[in-house]
């Protein structure tokens, strides 16, 4: 009966005849339509939660965590991960663009790439040696990728334990030995974490040759995916709950991060963003948070808005 009425509706008011088969369409497209509206109103209610509860808490300290970030000023950013071992060249082949990319840019498989893993073993590795350059240098911070976009943990996290440094040869914690270098010699010592993209979990973005998922080369680009897809948004959040959220935690309960930076916020909604941003200040108020983890373009929800910032 509904299809009848939803006929004669479109007959009268277009001219046009519908089959049925394009009836369904036009309710599918309601139904994509209204998941849009819910995602519109979710990042509404985060906003409000945010402004009105934990983050207008934590905007009474900003100026104190801060301080230490002025002071700093000068450091190193150091991006270090399995795709190193490469030289961002994969079977003979040049990559381009960034090596950390790689796994993009050539559309390795997870499996393969979790091969190519277990064969890192950094013998050399010496966390002192790198904190003593920064040091040398006149440097006050330093920062190491702790997961990159290829989503594989540079420690060995419980979280993703096939996925992390506990699938490759090196037995040792390199964040561990240097965060304990960091704090010996007096620097800052923080964690690049990729939230929104992750090319191994089969529910978060940016994968879309492995799995049939938003934010790749194929789907929009990957630029906020979801205001065409909403229906994606669901393994996006099982992504943030399974992963994101959980390996942030880890990171700040096992090394005590002073320095958190994130980055692509656009590939999440702004609620998940949100989410993420309320986890880090829930475990420890006192971590810096960049600009780049939440933001609308009104107004933006990190500590500073870039790294070359000195707010007043």
């Amino acid at each position: 009966m509904f299809k009848i009425k939803c006929f004669f509706l479109f007959m009268f008011s277009s001219g046009v005849f519908f089959s049925s088969a394009q009836t369904k369409n036009v309710n599918e497209g309601n139904e994509a339509s209204n998941m849009f509206n819910d995602a519109t109103t979710r990042d509404k209610n985060a906003i409000v939660e945010a402004e009105t509860g934990w983050w207008k808490q934590a905007a009474l300290t900003r100026e104190q965590r801060l301080e230490k970030w002025k002071a700093a000023s000068f450091g190193m950013f150091v991006h270090w991960g399995i795709y190193s071992q490469y030289g961002n060249i994969w079977k003979g082949k040049a990559g381009g663009g960034y090596a950390e990319h790689l796994m993009r840019v050539m559309k390795i498989p997870r499996s393969e790439y979790l091969d190519s893993a277990r064969r890192f073993n950094p013998l050399k590795f010496n966390a002192e040696e790198w904190v003593l350059l920064a040091k040398n240098a006149g440097m006050k911070y330093f920062i190491i990728t702790a997961k990159h976009h290829d989503g594989f943990a540079m420690y060995p996290s419980a979280f993703s334990s096939d996925y992390s440094l506990s699938s490759t040869g090196f037995k040792r914690d390199p964040l561990a030995e240097l965060a304990a270098a960091c704090h010996r010699h007096g620097l800052l010592f923080g964690f690049y974490y990729s939230h929104a993209f992750d090319w191994e979990h089969p529910d978060a973005p940016g994968n879309d040759w492995d799995y049939r998922n938003p934010g790749g080369d194929k789907l929009l680009g990957g630029t906020n995916w979801f205001d065409k897809h909403p229906e994606w948004l669901t393994k996006a959040r099982h992504y943030v709950d399974q992963k994101a959220i959980p390996q942030i935690e880890e990171l700040i309960q096992r090394y005590h991060p002073d320095l958190l930076w994130f980055d692509t916020p656009h590939k999440l909604p702004l609620s998940e963003n949100l989410r993420i941003l309320k986890a880090i200040r829930t475990a420890d108020p006192n971590i810096i948070v960049n600009g780049r983890l939440a933001r609308t373009e009104e107004k933006n929800y990190g500590d500073y808005l870039n790294t070359a910032d000195r707010p007043e």
